[in-house]
């Protein structure tokens, strides 16, 4: 089940509306104990989403936003962006084929719907859009997502054992 209520506004969209933001519980949790770093994608990635993983992921680390545990995740936005770009770049290559009848097909009751093609763009980028909020690409997902602080395996270890054997 997802968060219940409204998602948090950015801290300045509060700024233009002159209300005040929810405070956040600023307790030390488990996730603080995951140490930052970038993991090694995965072998089937290529292409688009291979190329999206090492854009991405410099731009994690430097917020404190990665892990080794986030490597399923991301990989999966990665993908869905791979797929999306190349649904959309195939959209695109049709409609200057034959113009913007792409963007349509004829059901056989005779009616016009969306082309496949558009229906799978727009499911690729929504599969991207929701990993997305995942890792707090948005700026409503951002006001959710705690960042990490930088530290050292070492620095982690002591973390992990300071709480499970003091």
């Amino acid at each position: 089940m997802g968060a219940r209520g409204r998602k948090p506004l950015p801290a300045n969209i509060h700024r233009i509306k002159g209300t005040k933001p929810r405070t956040r519980d600023q307790q030390e949790t488990e996730t603080d104990l995951v140490p930052v770093e970038i993991p090694d994608p995965p072998a089937f990635l290529e292409g688009y989403a291979l190329e999206e993983w090492h854009e991405i992921t410099p731009e994690l680390h430097a917020l404190g936003l990665i892990s080794r545990i986030d490597r399923a995740a991301l990989a999966q936005y990665c993908e869905a962006w791979g797929h999306y770009r190349t649904a959309a770049e195939e959209l695109r290559r049709r409609v200057q084929e034959v113009g913007f009848s792409a963007y349509t097909q004829e059901t056989k009751q005779g009616t016009q719907r969306p082309s496949v093609e558009v229906d799978l763009v727009r499911k690729f980028w929504d599969d991207a859009r929701k990993m997305l909020a995942e890792f707090g690409f948005t700026p409503s997902a951002r006001v959710r997502v705690k960042p990490n602080p930088k530290e050292t395996e070492d620095d982690t270890q002591a973390k992990i054992a300071a709480t499970y054997f003091d």
